[in-house]
Formats: C-alpha cells, structure tokens, sequence
C-alpha cells in the first residue's frame, strides 16, 4: 500500500477511536496519531493488522485506566497521597490569600472538599482556574516563593520530596456575564471553552469551602458530577459514585438545561455605531414620509398660489363687469329722458 495513503488510514483510526473513547483524551490527538504513525508506519503491517494491534493497545489502556484509582502503589498508598495532596493544598491556600487573587479550585478533590470527607481513591493534582487579570500576578508570587509555573500547571514539593501538581487555567469574563476558560493539555497546548451567562454564573458563583482555616472557592459540586457523568475512568466513577446522592439535584437540573443553551455573544457597540450611522442618516437624508409632507407643503403652495390668481383675475372681471353695466345704464336713462321729451 501507498505510504501517504496509509498514513492517512492509521490516522483515520486514531481519529475514530479519539472520538468513541473519552479516557484516551488524556493525550492530544496530535500526539495519539504521533505514535500510532511511529510505532506502525514502517512496521510492514497491512492496516486491517494495524487495526487490530491498536484495538489492543486500547483495551489495555483502558483496563490499567480501570484499575488505577483502586490500585495502591508501590511508593504511596491512598492515605500517603491524601497527607500530601492535602499539604500541598494548605500551602496553596496560604499562597492564594496573600496573591489575593480571584481563583476556583475544580476538578475530583474538591467534590470530597465540599461534603468534608475522605475519598478512597488517590489524587495526582490539584485543578485550579484564575482570572485572567490575576493569572501573572498570580505566576509573579509562585516565582518569589521558589514554585516553578509553566503555562499548563505548577509544581510543587512537599516536605518528603514527592512531587503534587497543580495544574493551572485561567478564565476571563465577559461583560455580558459569559466566561471563556482556557485550560492546557500535558502537551501545553490549550482548549477554550466558552460558559453561556446562565451557566457561567452557576459554575463561577459563590461555594466555598472552609480547609484548616482557609476560606477556599470552588467550582459547585453538581457541575463536577455534571461533567464526570457517564465518563468511562475509574476515577471519575468513584468521583460520580460519592456524589450521587449528595448533590442538590435541582441544581444540577439547572445547569444540565443551561449547558444546552447556545451561547451568542452581543454585538452592542457594533449595534451602537450602525443605530448612531443610521440616525446621522436619518437627518442628513430625509425620508419617504419628509419627502412626502415636503411635496404635500408644495402642492399646497402651488394651490394657493393658483387660487390667488384666480381671485385676482376674478377681482379684475368683476370690475371690468359693474363699469360697462353703469355706462349702459346711463345711457339708457338718457334714451328715456329724450324719448319723453319727444312724445311731450
């Protein structure tokens, strides 16, 4: 087979199982078909071969994704985890307070953060969105306390040197009440997710959490069941599982009818200048109705200027009438006078 033909197969298929299986977005696209094309390009497999080794390679993939939050691992079991990731969060919030800035945590902790119990299953970061404005600000504090910020998260260390990521986005809103977030995959490529104003203002609201003292914001927990629902990790179904029953579900009821809502940005200041150009219009160009009272005015004009000259020319005829009728009177009275002269 063709190379650039096959080539076009292979990605056809990491495309297609991109699609049907969520927990393979772990990765980015661009990096699945990278090492699908690696791994089976020149390998001298036909492509219903190659099909066949990549439908292995995800059941694999998905039985490890399974088996991972229930597993405990050779360096550090559930409660080992829980100490540090919890460590690591105080020291965030301490750092959060004195950047003073505005901020959400999100992702699986904080479902367990908001009800005040322990999860049974093993945390590899902390999620946590900041607003746009604050985003360097934010960078700026992490850089003079020693914390290395890269653009799709920051790590930090905890006193026994095992590593507890923090992974970072940011999120903007918009005057209308929408909010664009930006995220990063582990690629450091980013997604932008735009939240209709209905939704933003759920998700972006007021819950918060109170952790050893610290007044922490958080993202409610109904949107992180909203969003984990029907997700094919173990973790998230342990996530799901501990929520189920807990959640307001008028509130995840909300979001679920505002999520289909289809956002469309306003168009104010554009609206502003065409209704500002349309009205500099209006006045400089009269319209059907000026033009027609203006032509109205004129007929009226020219009307009356017609029926002046009729009064004038009828004031004239009557005059020229009543003196040729005096004369003709006269005249007869004179005829009169001499005929009875005569007669006498």
């Amino acid at each position: 087979m063709d190379k650039d033909l096959l080539r076009k197969k292979i990605e056809f298929l990491v495309e297609f199982y991109y699609e049907k299986f969520d927990f393979l977005r772990k990765d980015s696209l661009d990096t699945l078909k990278k090492k699908a094309l690696d791994k089976y390009l020149d390998s001298g497999l036909t492509i219903e071969e190659i099909q066949i080794e990549l439908e292995k390679e995800i059941l694999n993939r998905k039985r490890l994704e399974e088996e991972a939050p229930t597993k405990v691992s050779n360096e550090m079991d559930v409660r080992e985890n829980h100490h540090n990731i919890y460590e690591t969060l105080e020291e965030l919030a301490y750092l959060l307070r004195m950047a003073n800035v505005n901020y959400y945590l999100e992702g699986g902790l904080i479902g367990y953060l908001a009800y005040n119990q322990e999860s049974d299953r093993i945390h590899s970061n902390i999620n946590i969105t900041i607003d746009k404005k604050d985003y360097d600000k934010f960078k700026s504090i992490c850089s003079v306390l020693g914390i290395s910020v890269v653009d799709k998260g920051v790590d930090m260390l905890d006193k026994d040197d095992e590593k507890s990521n923090i992974v970072m986005s940011s999120f903007e809103k918009f005057e209308d009440g929408a909010i664009k977030r930006v995220s990063y995959d582990e690629d450091g490529n980013t997604k932008e997710t735009i939240l209709n104003p209905q939704l933003a203002g759920i998700v972006y609201g007021d819950d918060a959490v109170n952790f050893k003292g610290y007044k922490l914001n958080i993202l409610p927990a109904e949107y992180i069941y909203f969003i984990k629902d029907g997700s094919s990790l173990g973790k998230d179904k342990i996530d799901v599982a501990f929520l189920k029953d807990k959640i307001d579900l008028k509130g995840l009821k909300m979001i679920q009818e505002f999520s289909k809502l289809e956002y469309v940005p306003e168009k104010k200041d554009n609206d502003e200048l065409s209704s500002m150009m349309n009205d500099t219009t209006k006045e400089n160009t009269p319209d059907n109705k000026s033009m027609e009272m203006s032509n109205g005015k004129q007929k009226v004009l020219e009307k009356r200027d017609t029926s002046n000259d009729k009064r004038e020319n009828g004031y004239a005829a009557t005059s020229t009438i009543s003196g040729m009728s005096i004369l003709a009177i006269a005249i007869m009275v004179i005829c009169i006078l001499v005929m009875i002269m005569y007669i006498r």
